[in-house]
């Protein structure tokens, strides 16, 4: 099981420029970057199941593309690469709730063998069921599948 910290990253301050959003990977040396371009035309990802992006906010769409055919995003990216299903955030969550809301997903989909958006769903009812706001386990979702 290969699992890599990564962390979105954009520059807010360019008109919130989706084009420029990329991962850079924290492990490892040198830092490895992969920005949105390099998912949408290089990665080819069709023996890849499940992407999973835990940082924050990696799920937002561009709110300037007004085409409802095209959507400029990082999941929207890893699934044109072939995967067919990515885990992403829409706001900023805790770090501590996002761990334990992994580590509940993981749990579900690795060793229960439950499909990614069962998987995660469970997490979720059970971080709900210890009566934790939505703020800490609502803002993930699964895009595609």
């Amino acid at each position: 099981n290969l699992e890599r910290q990564m962390y979105e990253s954009f520059d807010r301050d360019i008109k919130k420029d989706f084009t420029n959003r990329s991962i850079i990977f924290k492990r490892g040396s040198p830092r490895c970057l992969l920005s949105l371009s390099d998912i949408y035309y290089q990665l080819q990802l069709k023996e890849t199941r499940l992407v999973v992006l835990s940082a924050c906010e990696s799920g937002l769409v561009d709110p300037t593309v007004t085409n409802a055919d095209e959507y400029v995003s990082l999941p929207a990216a890893f699934l044109q690469s072939g995967t067919p299903a990515v885990i992403s955030s829409l706001w900023m969550v805790n770090d501590k709730s996002t761990k334990d809301l992994m580590v509940r997903f993981y749990t579900n989909h690795l060793e229960r063998g439950l499909g990614p958006a069962a998987a995660l769903g469970e997490a979720q009812r059970s971080m709900k069921q210890k009566n934790l706001s939505p703020y800490h386990w609502g803002g993930f979702i699964v895009t595609g599948l």
